[in-house]
């Protein structure tokens, strides 16, 4: 029962959403959920978006190490050149 409880919200907002394409917005603007489910389906049969979401996987992770690489050695070098941060920290601190 519980779990009736909790996917009942879910299941609400996907049938307004479905009812809402279909006969109130036009679907070049906002896609039904039973289309993306099929075009999902076919695209996890045919084996093409493992490829895909493995080079996404590693695009992210590459971006990761980038930024964590790039942000320690800012890091580094603002901790032994104090006056430089005092520079550099209001612009850091906005952010």
């Amino acid at each position: 029962m519980h779990i009736v409880h909790a996917l009942l919200p879910a299941l609400v907002i996907i049938g307004a959403w479905e009812l809402g394409a279909h006969f109130l917005f036009d679907p070049r603007f906002i896609g039904q959920p039973s289309a993306i489910l099929r075009y999902l389906t076919t695209e996890v049969t045919r084996g093409e978006i493992w490829t895909d979401a493995a080079i996404t996987f590693w695009e992210i992770m590459l971006g990761y190490v980038i930024g964590a690489v790039t942000g320690g050695a800012i890091g580094f070098v603002l901790g032994f050149r104090p006056r430089l941060a005092r520079i550099v920290e209001p612009y850091i601190s906005r952010l």
